[in-house]
């Protein structure tokens, strides 16, 4: 299922902006450090939003939960799908555990990431 659109105010735009050599080169460093685009990185960092650097080992982890989460988001759309087959006393039960199970991962994502303080 497509995203449904932005509105209007919710776009961004793009802005065109100088920099020296020197200046770009210590811009994409700290980029690079933080694991940010460069455009991201000077949009986070103007409007004053805390940046996150996470470790190289924790951003693998980190992307292994997302996969499992993807799994657990087609499990549960594959028992909604097939939920007039199913026992339908077992359905409940499974969400709860899906649902209790997602939240654990995005727990730990966040863990991962440094989110959680």
């Amino acid at each position: 299922m497509a995203r449904p659109l932005l509105k209007q105010e919710d776009l961004r735009r793009p802005v065109k902006c100088y920099f020296t050599v020197r200046e770009l080169a210590l811009i994409q460093e700290k980029a690079q450090q933080v694991g940010l685009p460069i455009s991201t990185f000077i949009r986070e960092t103007a409007l004053n939003k805390r940046l996150i650097s996470i470790p190289p080992i924790n951003a693998e982890k980190w992307l292994e939960l997302a996969h499992t989460t993807s799994n657990l988001n087609q499990i549960a759309a594959y028992l909604n799908r097939k939920a007039d087959r199913a026992n339908p006393g077992i359905l409940p039960v499974l969400e709860k555990t899906l649902e209790s199970t997602r939240q654990a991962i995005s727990r730990i994502r966040s863990t991962m990431i440094g989110q959680d303080k």
